[in-house]
């Protein structure tokens, strides 16, 4: 008799299946950091004021169920009221994902998503993947974004750009 076999990361249990047994990329699920640099166009200070906010995540590590998927870049953008304290919750962006799979090859989905959660300190992405790897599945991430930390400053210049962390999953 088979056992499948069960991964923790980052609080997350993911099931692997049981040898012998195949997953279908559209039936896994997937988990992957969510690393990366917020850019602020135009940047963002205190005030509030119309800006895109683009998250891209460079290749960062994933851990899948079927074990192909290694790691993912992608890009994503938001526009609206922002400010260094409050990101435009309630609006909608296209995700675009580059899967890089284990034996060399790379696949791709893109993901209607909305942004909620009103602060750079904890945001959260939800949605769905709308077509290729992963399509019909729901993607759900967590991040925040570190502008105390960023060059220019709220209080100065504002925010051009910012580091990123977080975790995203697609199930």
């Amino acid at each position: 008799m088979a056992t499948a076999v069960l991964l923790s990361l980052s609080g997350v249990v993911l099931a692997t299946p049981a040898a012998g047994q195949a997953v279908s990329p559209q039936d896994d699920s997937v988990q992957c950091d969510m690393g990366g640099i917020a850019a602020f166009s135009p940047a963002v200070s205190n005030t509030a004021a119309q800006s895109t906010m683009k998250l891209t995540v460079g290749k960062r590590q994933c851990v899948d169920d079927a074990s192909e998927v290694a790691s993912v870049t992608f890009e994503v953008s938001f526009t609206g009221s922002l400010s260094c304290t409050a990101l435009p919750a309630g609006t909608s962006g296209k995700a675009t994902y580059t899967w890089y799979l284990t034996d060399g090859s790379t696949d791709t989905s893109t993901a209607n998503v909305h942004l909620t959660g009103a602060s750079p300190q904890e945001f959260t992405i939800e949605g769905s993947i709308a077509n290729g790897r992963y399509e019909a599945q729901s993607v759900d991430g967590e991040g925040s974004i570190d502008l105390a930390g960023a060059e220019g400053g709220c209080d100065a210049d504002g925010v051009a750009e910012a580091r990123m962390d977080g975790t995203f999953t697609v199930t």
